[in-house]
């Protein structure tokens, strides 16, 4: 990951590559799927613990990983998520539970009382960004709930929040509103990954609004569906 990103006659590798790395969090669920069958092995399991273990280490210590967790955008939430995650699977509940502190005063900091997320309105595509720092939000309060970290219901003393954040955005993910900010290609609402974000919220609020924005999310694929169920199930 020190060449994540790399740019060539540019730079060897920059911190944000790190972000690459996200989706490596759906691999210890799949793993831990795996056992007790016979298409994993007792070395394997514990060679996949110690690596996430390891990948956290060095993502909480090294200068890379140091830049992305201060970073104050979605790029700061998306590395407390991955640590916390990797640190989970490794059975490390320190690092989760600092990562779980750091939470509240991130959506402090990257909310507005009206919900909006200025640093992800700065972007060209700032629907997607919004909703993928969302994203980012809502696996962040899913580990948190483990350590009686309440993450979907906190607030500032001057309103900021992830439920406000939600509700700024809710409406123009189902295309019931027109987005006012800039977004140069169509929004990814056909994507499964917004459905991600909506089904954790929908989960974790009991508010029918968010369900009804699902359906409304034009070509579903029939991996999404599966994945949404699975959601669920979680």
């Amino acid at each position: 990951m020190l060449y994540g990103q790399f740019i060539p006659g540019v730079n060897n590798g920059r911190e944000i590559g790190l972000i690459e790395t996200l989706r490596l969090r759906w691999v210890p669920d799949a793993i831990s799927l795996l056992e007790g069958s016979e298409a994993m092995t007792d070395e394997v399991m514990s060679g996949a613990k110690q690596w996430f273990a390891d990948y956290a280490h060095w993502f909480k210590t090294s200068d890379f990983g140091i830049a992305e967790l201060n970073a104050t955008n979605n790029h700061g939430t998306w590395a407390e998520a991955q640590v916390a995650y990797y640190a989970a699977y490794a059975g490390d509940g320190d690092t989760v539970r600092e990562m779980a502190d750091r939470a509240p005063g991130r959506s402090a900091m990257q909310i507005e009382p009206d919900g909006t997320q200025p640093h992800e309105l700065k972007r060209t595509l700032a629907l997607n960004y919004t909703e993928f720092n969302l994203r980012g939000f809502t696996e962040l309060a899913v580990l948190a709930e483990e350590i009686d970290i309440d993450l979907w219901n906190y607030t500032t003393p001057d309103g900021r929040g992830l439920r406000v954040a939600f509700d700024f955005a809710l409406p123009y993910i189902a295309q019931q509103k027109d987005w006012p900010y800039q977004q140069i290609s169509p929004a990814q609402r056909k994507h499964d990954t917004f459905a991600q974000s909506l089904r954790r919220a929908a989960s974790a609020y009991d508010d029918p609004r968010f369900e009804e924005a699902i359906a409304a999310l034009d070509g579903l694929t029939d991996t999404g569906r599966v994945f949404l169920d699975l959601l669920i199930a979680l």
